[in-house]
């Protein structure tokens, strides 16, 4: 399914003006936070929890902004509102700026992707790699 509209800062806008500004030395090096976030037959799963921890990992990495948990919620619930969302994945970025004020809040709707059933069926194989993550608490 194709999602109408995003959020940007709070404003609803027409998907097709979404973009990533490749020259913004915070998208190139990706000085940002995400959440991923489930919508199931039009509810959305664990939304303050999920907004409560995307502010505690821009915390964590020292990513200054003017958003607030409740801003963030609000502008989730309008956007799944306009798109008429029943179930998808919400996609929650927030991304710094060189000031507080410059910081971006991106939300996106998008088509849930589920592993295929041969997978839970027969398992998959993987290869382990050690690494430890720097803040992984965010």
């Amino acid at each position: 399914m194709a999602y109408k509209y995003f959020a940007h800062n709070g404003k609803l806008l027409p998907a097709e003006q979404a973009n990533v500004p490749l020259s913004r030395v915070e998208y190139s090096y990706g000085f940002g936070v995400y959440e991923s976030i489930r919508v199931s037959k039009g509810k959305i799963l664990f939304l303050r929890e999920h907004c409560e921890r995307l502010m505690s990992s821009a915390k964590v990495i020292g990513l200054n902004h003017t958003f607030t948990v409740d801003f963030v919620e609000k502008s989730i619930k309008e956007l799944v509102k306009h798109n008429e969302v029943v179930s998808c994945n919400l996609k929650v970025l927030l991304i710094g700026g060189r000031t507080d004020d410059t910081a971006t809040l991106d939300i996106l709707c998008l088509n849930p992707l589920f592993p295929d059933r041969k997978l839970y069926r027969d398992g998959a194989t993987c290869i382990t790699y050690y690494y430890e993550r720097e803040f992984p608490q965010a």
